[in-house]
């Protein structure tokens, strides 16, 4: 029989709007680049791009996964066992 759907539990603390595109049950994945900043030789700041990293949108809000991970709060993550991944 087909896995069971898992009942929405989830909670954010992140405001996200009832139509909003990218709620909880619909979270995008892909690549982006953030952009960074260098001083220049006389001391102003330079815009310069990041190299590209995974990255998710909630709500309205991207989110950069690598920055996540080295800071330990992806470490936790279990895929649940009963939804067929392994």
């Amino acid at each position: 029989s087909p896995p069971q759907p898992v009942l929405n539990m989830r909670k954010s603390w992140i405001e996200i709007s009832e139509n909003c595109d990218f709620s909880l049950d619909n979270i995008p994945f892909g690549v982006c680049s953030f952009p960074s900043y260098k001083s220049s030789s006389s001391g102003v700041p330079l815009l310069t791009p990041s190299t590209p990293r995974c990255c998710t949108a909630i709500g309205k809000f991207s989110v950069d996964l690598h920055l996540l991970a080295e800071a330990g709060l992806l470490d936790e993550l279990v895929a649940p066992s009963d939804n067929g991944v392994t």
